[in-house]
């Protein structure tokens, strides 16, 4: 267990951080742009279902929007393997 906890922290240290460079972009934005793929099914993820819970992932994304005085702006893509290209052309 101490090897993992250690590990981790080593990584973390070593690693640079992504949202270093993306974070100060979306709080001068003013609005977090998130890709989700929306399931009319169980809202795992993200549902659309008005008589559905939101999601577990829409409601993390709504708190860390919520904790930095961010609007969440949820940008649906057509399917999993869309998230990656969307991502890189910029939508989210």
């Amino acid at each position: 267990m101490r090897w993992l906890l250690t590990g981790a922290l080593l990584s973390g240290a070593v690693l640079p951080r992504a949202e270093a460079a993306d974070l100060p972009e979306v709080l001068k934005r003013g609005t977090l742009r998130a890709l989700v793929v929306v399931s009319e099914e169980e809202a795992y993820f993200v549902s659309s279902r008005p008589d559905a819970p939101p999601g577990f992932d829409a409601e993390v994304l709504e708190g860390f929007a919520r904790l930095h005085k961010l609007k969440l702006a949820i940008v649906p893509v057509s399917g999993w393997d869309a998230l990656i290209p969307s991502l890189l052309k910029g939508k989210g």
